[in-house]
């Protein structure tokens, strides 16, 4: 199982996660890849939930309340569900994952999904692909929902963050780097500029690489405690880069930590990767 404490990695037979559409995963051990699945099912729940939720209201609780449903408008909802995940992810790799960025990744996907449900209900329902479209005030509703919801989804994730905070840090590195750590007890040897580390562990230079967004492959991952008192910015996601072909996808979504103080280490651990 590629993350333990993630219930999305439970299921070992989904393919990416259900997310072709963003990730390759030739280990068969790619983690976040469930998203667009996530959000096909989400979308879809919603629309049936919140029709059944009608039907009982006002008609009570009987079987017709979960049979008569607009199977368009839910049809709809789970294409909105997939429209908008993809597009959150675009954005975010676009705009980055500070508060800022993504609340406008989010006013992105919501604007973008809004209109792709009205056009996916149009289709099943018989109708004009084209009507409805278009108008301000849904584009501007839909909009704000999802800036929204992606402010308050990003604050709970970084509580939760903090919640899990393991009383040590990791830094994936190069054998240079872990030499320079020995002989200077300092990350990066002391050198100035941003330092960056994570409390995610990866067992592999792979799913390091394109988690943290790396520039290339790391060698070792070393796991330490921070001895003197540097001022340390986060936690937040790691922002998705697209970088050259040569490359690949970075897919981001790791956590990390900075600082542009020096950070005095004690080691706890070294890995090699894998």
């Amino acid at each position: 199982m590629p993350e333990p404490g993630n219930p999305q990695a439970l299921n070992r037979y989904a393919y990416v996660y259900n997310n072709p559409l963003r990730y390759t995963d030739p280990s068969g051990h790619c983690p976040w890849c469930l998203t667009i699945g996530f959000g096909v099912l989400i979308g879809a729940g919603v629309s049936y939930g919140v029709q059944v939720a009608a039907n009982i209201s006002q008609n009570g609780l009987t079987v017709q309340a979960f049979t008569h449903v607009n199977w368009a408008a839910v049809g709809a909802g789970a294409v909105a569900g997939a429209v908008g995940v993809a597009t959150f992810g675009v954005g975010t790799a676009v705009l980055g994952t500070s508060l800022a960025g993504m609340m406008a990744a989010g006013a992105a996907s919501g604007a973008v999904a809004g209109q792709a449900a009205i056009a996916t209900e149009n289709v099943l329902s018989g109708r004009e692909i084209t009507e409805g479209l278009g108008h301000p005030s849904d584009i501007a509703r839909d909009a704000v929902a999802g800036a929204v919801l992606a402010g308050v989804g990003r604050s709970i994730d970084i509580a939760l963050i903090r919640a899990r905070y393991p009383g040590y840090y990791s830094r994936y590195i190069s054998e240079a780097e872990l030499q320079a750590i020995q002989e200077t007890g300092l990350l990066r040897g002391g050198r100035p500029k941003e330092t960056y580390f994570t409390i995610n562990r990866f067992e592999t230079a792979k799913e390091a690489t394109s988690r943290l967004a790396l520039p290339s492959p790391p060698q070792y991952r070393v796991d330490f405690q921070i001895v003197n008192q540097p001022h340390i910015l986060g936690p937040q996601r790691v922002r998705p880069w697209i970088r050259p072909i040569r490359s690949g996808f970075r897919a981001g979504f790791g956590i990390e930590y900075w600082t542009t103080d020096p950070v005095k280490v004690r080691i706890i651990h070294v890995e090699r990767l894998k």
